[in-house]
């Protein structure tokens, strides 16, 4: 069993975390500095687009591994998010 990983599965694994590096700080990114005040209001949109489009460039030749480095940071993003707005708001405590 070789549990070194060849030269080529390096390349690809690197690839997608680059991706997912840049999935990352695009999102942060367009978070930070849209002002927009419906996205503002339900930031889970910016990362359901750049899941979208980690998809999407998963599709094309040549940038699968980038694309899906993307779109699994965004997909985590996605399901943090949805949690954060699902859950209940804490109730002031009272004194």
């Amino acid at each position: 069993m070789n549990l070194i990983p060849s030269k080529t599965e390096l390349i690809k694994y690197g690839t997608m975390a680059i991706g997912g590096i840049a999935g990352e700080m695009g999102s942060k990114l367009v978070k930070e500095n849209l002002k927009v005040d419906f996205i503002n209001k339900y930031p889970i949109i910016v990362d359901v687009a750049f899941m979208v489009g980690g998809i999407g460039l998963s599709s094309m030749k040549g940038m699968k591994e980038i694309g899906m480095g993307m779109a699994v940071s965004a997909t985590s993003n996605l399901i943090l998010e949805g949690y954060n707005m699902l859950k209940p708001a804490p109730v002031p405590s009272e004194k």
